[in-house]
């Protein structure tokens, strides 16, 4: 299960940091995703850090399926400019006994060159054309983040993304769009606004903090909840 579409699917903790100036801006947060309602089924970490002009991510996740527990690994850069134009990716999954790793990389004709290897094999190389405006998947919520404080009532914002892990699917290029929300009880009590997420035509509905950052996303149509956490409490989640 792709855990994208949870992140495109309670107060602030102290273990997450948060800075943003000028020259900096970026965050390390922890959280947690439970299915229908009482399932713990996964925990990440997701850092970024703008520097040099530069923004980068570094996402690792955890996640239990068929007994087994999977990881998934993302380190991706990207322009710290309006659009995120992305530059070059890694990105790392082992499922069971079986790994996938991705090399990607954007070159100065806007061409993406994946490198794949998969069970230990190297795939041939996915060469694809990627527009202007086109950033990669994973940066969604630095994109909101950037975002969140302009949009407004009745005014959809579109995005379009690079799904840069799809390499067997040729890495589409998958739309979405925002809609800032009116507060329900949820955003009242933890001060949040209530933004509603369309992406690939699947709903979410993230509660951002002031500063940018997803306090929670709630998928209702599978009963996912992602909750920002503590260190302890995510690594903890699982056992």
């Amino acid at each position: 299960m792709r855990i994208l579409i949870f992140l495109l699917a309670l107060c602030s903790l102290s273990s997450n940091s948060f800075a943003a100036t000028k020259a900096h801006f970026g965050w390390d947060s922890w959280y947690t995703v439970t299915l229908n309602d009482k399932i713990p089924y996964a925990y990440y970490n997701e850092q970024v850090e703008s520097k040099d002009g530069r923004l980068h991510l570094q996402l690792h996740i955890w996640k239990k399926e068929e007994g087994f527990l999977n990881e998934e690994m993302m380190g991706a850069f990207a322009k710290d400019d309006e659009f995120l134009t992305p530059l070059f990716y890694n990105y790392r999954v082992a499922y069971k006994t079986t790994e996938t790793q991705i090399d990607g990389t954007i070159d100065d004709k806007g061409y993406l060159n994946a490198k794949i290897r998969r069970a230990g094999i190297e795939q041939p190389v996915v060469k694809k054309h990627i527009p202007t405006k086109v950033f990669f998947s994973y940066l969604f919520p630095v994109w909101l983040a950037q975002r969140h404080t302009a949009l407004k009532a009745n005014t959809p914002v579109s995005f379009l993304v690079l799904n840069e892990d799809q390499s067997e699917q040729q890495f589409p290029l998958v739309s979405g769009r925002v809609l800032i929300q009116p507060a329900d009880e949820i955003a009242k009590k933890t001060q949040t606004q209530k933004i509603q997420v369309i992406y690939d035509e699947v709903t979410s509905y993230w509660y951002v903090q002031d500063n940018g950052i997803a306090l929670m996303i709630n998928r209702p149509a599978n009963k996912t909840l992602i909750q920002k956490s503590s260190k302890e409490k995510a690594q903890s989640f699982l056992k």
